[in-house]
């Protein structure tokens, strides 16, 4: 035991001796650049993050708002007839609903998204863990305010107007499936303005565009063979598109509009789905086929909105970091030097300063 703790204390020294000597350390193989693994960031950050929810006062007023226009715009068409005033009025219904969902969906987290935005870019400065985990955590902690919010808007409403009057069971439940999917994707839109645009003010002002651009190419009013040929790839990159076909789809499915069958009516008067039954893919060839593209499509969409927001959160470091003059302005640091001139030129102007304060 005596020999083993001379050799102990032989290694000691020798270590010691190095250290004095300078003589460089190889660290670990395993070492990583991050304090915690993934699961244990992201375990970490979805604390964090439904904590910020639950405390964020913007999350309640959702919350409120979807209960009072879900009632209101229930009672605004309280009662449509089943024919063809009454389709078409049905029809004002789903887009109402889907423009007033996809608006607090799209600009509502806004504020929040910038302000944590700073921190996050402290955070990461720091490597306290990956922008993915960041960004998996910031979309699971947006998903029960999203949901319940679509689910007051269809409960509230759904029944009120006379969807699919007498066959109201799984209807119901695909036209909530399809304005959860849309406020999701909402916020991925949202998203997408935080982190690829320099100021609130500005992602205030574009996001009403983006909002409504996906809203005018619903296939509403103008509807699809209405749009320029060179326009109606819009329809293929809108969710708003996709939620007003499978909901008016599925609302036409096992009913008469007045004497003419529901999917006929449809296809005449509202020209949906966007490509006829007789000239679509085999994928597309019938109602229950069209209603599962739709849902495919929003998800599709959604993750493609996601990807591009962590790509541009990941870059938005360099654009508007700790090394930015933005992120010091915002983030209230006392700029002693503009970020673009080098550390060097301060600390001679610091010496130059310092020498004439000797002199006096």
């Amino acid at each position: 035991a005596g020999r083993a703790l001379e050799e102990e204390l032989d290694a000691l020294e020798n270590d010691e001796d190095g250290k004095a000597s300078g003589s460089p350390q190889s660290p670990p193989a395993n070492l990583s650049s991050f304090a915690q693994p993934m699961q244990k960031q992201l375990a970490l950050l979805i604390g964090r993050g439904m904590t910020l929810v639950k405390r964020n006062p913007a999350s309640t007023l959702r919350i409120v708002s979807a209960i009072i226009f879900g009632a209101f715009i229930g009672t605004l068409f309280l009662n449509t007839a089943s024919d063809e005033k009454g389709t078409t009025i049905r029809a004002g219904y789903c887009l109402t609903l889907i423009f007033l969902s996809f608006l607090n969906s799209c600009m509502s987290p806004l504020d929040d998204l910038y302000r944590d935005r700073i921190t996050f870019y402290t955070h990461r400065n720091a490597s306290f863990y990956r922008t993915v985990s960041y960004y998996i955590a910031q979309v699971i902690c947006s998903l029960p305010v999203a949901i319940l919010e679509a689910l007051l808007l269809s409960l509230l409403s759904f029944f009120a107007v006379g969807m699919s009057r007498g066959d109201s069971g799984w209807k119901f439940f695909y036209f909530l499936a399809q304005f959860a999917l849309l406020s999701w994707s909402g916020t991925a839109v949202s998203r997408v303005l935080a982190y690829s645009l320099p100021s609130n003010d500005m992602a205030q002002s574009l996001g009403p565009a983006a909002l409504l651009l996906f809203v005018l190419s619903a296939c509403y009013s103008p509807q699809y063979r209405e749009l320029p040929a060179w326009l109606r790839w819009l329809a293929w990159i809108s969710p708003c598109a996709y939620t007003y076909e499978g909901v008016m789809v599925s609302e036409g499915i096992g009913r008469n509009v007045g004497s003419v069958e529901g999917l006929v009516f449809l296809q005449g008067v509202l020209d949906l789905p966007r490509v006829p039954y007789t000239a679509a893919p085999a994928g597309l060839s019938t109602e229950g086929l069209v209603l599962a593209f739709d849902i495919y499509m929003l998800i599709i969409l959604t993750l493609i909105f996601e990807i591009l927001g962590c790509a541009l959160l990941h870059q938005s470091i360099d654009w508007f970091g700790p090394t930015t003059k933005r992120y010091q302005v915002a983030s209230g640091i006392m700029l002693s030097s503009p970020p673009w001139q080098s550390t060097s030129v301060t600390k001679a102007e610091n010496s130059d300063e310092g020498g004439g304060e000797q002199e006096r």
